[in-house]
């Protein structure tokens, strides 16, 4: 298998990051958001039978309606410096 790239969507529910393949409809969760990435990585090697160094992925997390929290949190931490 190729190298491919996945969307992922992440979402905060309670103290868990649930962590959403749209286009595997797949779901896995995350008790830190650093652990996001490596979780989406494994589910998507798992569900394709193909190794994780062959899955890229572009995660999104959204917050009580707020999208891409990580780059919210970038833009706040350039505009305070």
């Amino acid at each position: 298998m190729s190298r491919r790239a996945y969307e992922v969507k992440v979402t905060r529910e309670g103290r868990w990051w649930m962590v959403r393949v749209p286009e595997l409809d797949e779901l896995t969760q995350a008790r830190r958001l650093s652990e996001v990435e490596q979780m989406a990585r494994e589910l998507i090697a798992l569900a394709n039978d193909s190794r994780i160094s062959d899955v890229d992925v572009t995660v999104t997390v959204e917050v009580h309606g707020l999208r891409d929290v990580i780059g919210e949190a970038m833009h706040i931490r350039q505009v305070r410096e």
